[in-house]
């Protein structure tokens, strides 16, 4: 029967050592030929680790990976989570059955290295034993001790034992009299059974006869039943106090009921005594009425103040007319018109304001005229003289270095000096005090030339005054007062501009002056009316104000005092219309009219309290209608109680005869009641103690007709033959007792014990020769099968494949000499090589075929996966289509293969010779690097055909900088379990040509680049500015990761669980599966365990568990920085990097998305 192939049909790795973030998933494997290709650390020997750990659940504390397979057309899937290993065969919780053991894993795989080695000195011998599982038989059988040799009956342990089974037999024999007696005891035990039996019946004809007598004690009392009425059943026995409590309650109620409506004709009679209207006062009433006496009230006591008041100013008023106009008469000054007098103060605030402007500005027209002085020479003239000395300066002439030196520095120098005058004032003169000084210095013997005469005429021009002679002292002097009349110049135009300016603003003021005085003109005309009073008192500008001031202050008084009686006639006409609107509405009322507050007052508290008592009147009636209806609702229901009594004893209401005469047989019912319950319960009783004896069943058809002293006959039969059961039991007490006592010496005992020991010592010896001889017997026949090998599965499957893998071009033999060894026999030249002299490619086909039939010999159910590293390496294109051949055919065997390489040309190989044999179920698998950046790549060692042809890289010309990002597909940055070293390059790179040159150089993350970076190697395009922006995104990255993880938890998995040695395997799967719904956060993990959402879990290790992880750093008890004051940092750090603002931006919003 064709056995079944394991085929591997997907391998998803989302975590193995040193790939920590694990491994794109590989999908859609082929069921023949697999080659997985990559860099070094690229994943393929974990990959290849990863298939045998699945099968034999070896090494898997610390992966998490998933596997779907496929056995005779039934899908298998593996789940591996740190330690915990799921099967399943169609959702259904299964195991594979029929695998090798773990040791012979190591045989499915075929790397080179191990197969071939090349300081192996007998490789020979060393493929012999591969042949035969790789055991040394000699050396076995010796380490086992194994032999022919038997041994005789002179054997120690045989003679032991035959003196020990002789001893037991003479024992034995004295045992045999005891059968005799024990034959006897058996008769005598049947007997006593006979008796036992006898003693069932006569219990049970005991049981039948109790149950006679409790039936026809029912039977009984049942007939009894009949001479009480059916009304006792129904009959409580309280029937009578219960009617006298509701006869009595009734009688009550109705008194009651006659008292309340006693008292309620009472209110109603004083209610008539009171005599108001029908509705009483309204509250509306009341209020306006309360509300008018409130009013006239107040308006009372307003007039009372006025009256205060008015007789208050007119004192006043007189005092200050006497004080103003001593003659004056009241009549004459209120002929003046003073209505515009409180404006007064608002004319002489305006007048001082202008006055004071117009001093201002007059005195500061003075202070400048004193300032003015005319200018001989102007500001345009002054420069050009200047210009001209400071060219005075220059030579026309080739001068000397040093020379050339001097004038530059004089024209440095006098040009800071110009500037300096003209925007700081003397302060510029210092740059003349320097040019002098280096004038003096290195100019001393300086003549003039042809240039100088020119400049010379040129300053004469001017008109200005010359040096008093044209030597560098006195030019540099003239050039110093020149400086001096530029600056006096510009401040003589700038006190002609400020005279000019305060001279307009004082012609702008003029008007408002003008206005100013006709106002001050029309209040002396209006003041000279007045008799007696003095002009040249009010002619001036203060005495009209304190004239002005004295008059309002009595103007002020005069009016307080005509405002107060009008207010006083006014309040007056108030109260006079409120007191007619009280006595409108107690007329309304019929009720007499008031003329002052005080009886208003007393007539409203005594219409209020005659309201209040009509309320509580009405009130009262109320109350008691709702307790005469309450009574009356009473009284209806104890009637209704009283006739339900009588109704459900079936008699007439008011029949009391008949109530007592029940009553007085209720003692008698009840007493027979418990009787009758009694006799039914023990009638059940005895039944059921019947029916449960073993004899029920056999005479039950019986019972029926069963007469009580019938059953005491039978009873007596037994209790007759049960009487024999003492003597016999007292006649086998006595045998019992005889065998027992011959039965209680140990001699047999002992005895035995020594013979089994002897045996067992017996055994052992021919267990230890049989196994001697059976382990010589296998090591001779194991030689001679291998000697033999036209009979050997082994060798003829290893003979068959080898032959069929080199296409019929070798056949496999086997060498006697030397403890036998391989050769290859050539089919076209038949001869046998030696595996010395076989060819690199032609060996390893030889190897293959004995590997692959040895691992066929030793499966029993299931073909496994074969794995192949690198066979190709280092063969020529003949052997190593040789080698792809062989693996092709084992597959085609129905094994599914494998094969690993590093190397692009043996990439290259099997892509070529799949294409020309499309027949061929083959796929090829890129791995383009693992998903971390915590192991080294490697990818610029040298090799044969360079390793950068592999990746498919996305052209970076057609595509923005976001678009290609996109097409790269980086991982993403996690910032609490990666470094910067790990982050990609598209987040760090905005050159997409740079980016590219980079990535196929093979170098993808920052901390390859800076490790290449570091070792003298060179990218085209990488310039130092754009180096040192990577870099300053790096130190801001680091910025930002170690803001972001202050006072945040960090995820765990299972391997910290494990690590942590605080939960235990009984527990470690509910934990994980709790911690992956809370989604790996420990801090919510604690506060889950302390709440005791997994039970059993002790709280100990609970609090052992967090220390462990605060002492980790997974948990911290800091505080988070807000978001504030993380932009506050970051702003801090930026600030000292060459990156902007929209650059850091950008990058670490790419960086979160």
């Amino acid at each position: 029967m064709k056995r079944p192939a394991l085929i591997i049909q997907e391998l998803s790795i989302f975590k193995m050592p040193g790939f920590p973030l694990g491994m794109k998933p590989i999908v859609s494997l082929s069921s023949h030929i697999n080659v997985i290709a990559g860099p070094n650390a690229s994943g393929k020997s974990s990959t290849a680790r990863i298939i045998q750990d699945i099968l034999w659940k070896q090494n898997i504390q610390r992966i998490h990976v998933e596997s779907r397979l496929l056995i005779n057309d039934e899908k298998w899937d593996i789940k591996i989570d740190n330690g915990h290993y799921l099967c399943q065969c169609g959702g259904v919780d299964d195991s594979l059955t029929s695998l090798p053991a773990y040791d012979e894993s190591k045989r499915y795989f075929l790397a080179l290295h191990e197969l071939i080695k090349e300081d192996d000195k007998n490789l020979a011998q060393e493929i012999f034993r591969e042949a035969i599982g790789g055991y040394d038989l000699n050396k076995a059988k010796n380490s086992l001790g194994f032999k022919g040799s038997t041994p005789n009956l002179g054997l120690t342990e045989f003679k032991n034992f035959e003196s020990k089974r002789k001893h037991v037999a003479s024992i034995e024999s004295k045992q045999k009299e005891l059968q005799k007696e024990e034959k006897r005891l058996n008769t005598l035990k049947g007997k006593y059974d006979e008796a036992k039996s006898a003693s069932k019946s006569q219990q049970f004809y005991t049981y039948v006869i109790d149950y006679l007598h409790a039936k026809k004690r029912y039977e009984s009392l049942e007939i009894e039943k009949n001479s009480y009425p059916e009304q006792m059943v129904l009959l409580k026995g309280n029937e009578d106090v219960l009617l006298l409590k509701l006869e009595t309650d009734n009688e009550e109620t109705n008194q009651k009921i006659i008292v309340i409506q006693r008292e309620r004709k009472s209110k109603q009679d004083e209610l008539m005594i009171l005599q108001l209207p029908e509705g009483g006062y309204s509250g509306t009433l009341l209020d306006e009425l309360r509300e008018y006496i409130e009013k006239l009230i107040s308006l009372e006591q307003n007039l009372v103040s006025k009256r205060c008041a008015i007789k208050k100013n007119e004192e006043e008023t007189t005092v200050v007319l006497s004080q103003l106009f001593p003659t004056l008469q009241r009549e004459a000054l209120a002929a003046l018109d003073l209505q515009n007098i409180r404006d007064l103060d608002v004319f002489f605030e305006g007048a001082h304001s202008l006055l004071s402007r117009k001093r201002v500005f007059e005195d500061k027209i003075q202070r400048l005229n004193k300032e003015k002085q005319e200018q001989n020479h102007t500001e345009e003239n002054l420069h050009t003289g200047i210009r001209f000395l400071l060219n005075w300066f220059e030579k026309d002439t080739r001068p000397s270095a040093s020379s050339q030196q001097t004038l530059w520095i004089l024209l440095i120098l006098g040009l800071i000096t110009v500037l300096l005058t003209y925007f700081f004032g003397w302060i510029g003169f210092c740059g003349l005090v320097l040019m002098l000084v280096y004038v003096i210095v290195k100019g001393r013997d300086v003549t003039t030339d042809s240039f100088r005469e020119t400049r010379v005429g040129d300053f004469k021009k001017t008109g200005l005054p010359e040096p008093s002679s044209w030597k560098e002292e006195d030019v540099s002097k003239r050039l110093e007062e020149l400086h001096q009349e530029l600056q006096e110049a510009k401040r003589q135009k700038e006190i002609k501009r400020s005279i000019a300016e305060l001279t307009d603003q004082v012609e702008r003021i003029q008007p408002e002056l003008d206005t100013l005085e006709s106002k001050r003109a029309a209040w002396v005309k209006k003041l000279t009316t007045i008799p007696e009073l003095i002009v040249e008192n009010i002619e001036s500008y203060s005495g009209l104000y304190w004239f002005l001031k004295d008059l309002q202050q009595w103007q002020k008084h005069d009016n307080e005092l005509r405002g107060n009686r009008l207010s006083y006639e006014e309040e007056d006409k108030n109260r006079l219309e409120t007191i007619s609107c009280i006595n409108a509405i107690l007329m309304r009322v019929q009720i007499a009219t008031v003329s002052d507050a005080a009886s208003a007052k007393a007539i409203l508290k005594n219409m209020a309290e005659n309201e209040n008592k009509r309320t509580g009147l009405l009130r009262d009636c109320g109350n008691l209608n709702d307790r005469e209806s309450s009574l009356k609702d009473i009284k209806a229901n104890y009637e209704n109680e009283i006739q339900s009594i009588y109704s459900s004893l079936s008699l007439e209401t008011d029949m009391k005869a008949e109530l007592r005469d029940l009553l007085s047989k209720k003692e008698s019912y009840d007493q027979w009641v418990k009787e009758f319950d009694h006799a039914k319960r023990r009638l059940i009783e005895k039944e059921l103690q019947m029916q449960n004896h073993p004899l029920y069943n056999n005479v039950k058809e019986e019972l029926p007709t069963l007469q009580i002293d019938q059953a005491e006959q039978f009873k007596e039969n037994f209790s007759n033959l049960s009487d024999q059961t003492d003597d016999l039991i007292a006649e086998i007490a006595r045998i019992e007792a005889d065998i027992n006592k011959e039965r209680s010496g140990h001699e047999l005992e002992i005895a035995l014990t020594e013979k089994e020991s002897a045996l067992d010592d017996l055994e052992h010896n021919y267990l230890s020769t049989i196994r001697s001889i059976t382990g010589d017997l296998i090591v001779n026949c194991l030689k001679r099968r291998t000697q033999e090998h036209s009979k050997s599965k082994v060798f003829n499957r290893a003979n068959e494949l080898f032959n069929k893998i080199t296409h019929g071009h070798y056949e496999l033999i086997l060498d006697d000499h030397g403890g036998g060894s391989f050769k290859a026999r050539d089919t076209v030249l038949n001869h046998g090589l030696s595996l010395d002299h076989l060819s690199s490619g032609t060996r390893i086909q030889l190897l293959i075929a004995v590997r692959l039939a040895f691992i066929e010999s030793q499966e029993v159910g299931i073909k496994l996966p074969i794995l192949a590293d690198e066979v190709l390496a280092n063969s020529d294109d003949l052997r190593a289509k040789q080698i792809i051949e062989a693996l092709i055919e084992i597959s085609k065997e129905g094994r599914q293969v494998f094969y690993f390489t590093a190397q692009t040309d043996e990439l290259k190989k099997w892509n070529e010779y799949i294409d020309r044999n499309p027949e061929i179920n083959g796929k090829i698998i890129i791995l383009k690097g693992q998903s971390n950046a915590q192991v080294s790549y490697h990818l610029d060692e040298k090799r044969e055909i360079p390793l950068r042809s592999i990746p498919n890289l996305p052209s970076p010309s057609i595509n923005s900088i976001e678009e290609y990002h996109t097409l790269l597909s980086p991982p993403l940055y996690d910032l609490f379990k990666n470094r910067p070293d790990q982050l990609h390059l598209s987040y760090l790179i905005e050159d997409n040509e740079l980016l590219h040159n980079c990535l196929l150089r093979g170098i993808q993350y920052y901390g390859q680049l800076r490790s290449f970076l570091r070792h003298k190697g060179k990218i085209d395009n990488l310039q130092e500015p754009i180096l040192g922006r990577i870099s300053c995104k790096v130190e801001l990255l680091y910025c930002y990761q170690e803001l972001y993880q202050k006072g945040r938890s960090k995820p765990i998995d299972n391997e910290v669980l494990l690590d942590s040695g605080k939960v235990s395997n009984t527990f470690i799967s509910p934990v994980s599966t709790k911690l992956k719904e809370l989604n790996y956060k420990p801090e919510l993990l604690i506060e889950s365990l302390k709440k005791g959402e997994i039970s059993r879990f002790n709280q100990a290790k609970i609090l052992e568990l967090e220390d462990y992880l605060f002492e980790n750093n997974y948990l911290t008890k800091d505080e988070r920085f807000t978001a504030d004051e993380m932009n506050s940092q970051l702003q801090a750090a930026l600030s000292q990097m060459d990156l902007t603002v929209t650059e850091a931006e950008d990058f670490l919003t790419r960086l979160m998305n």
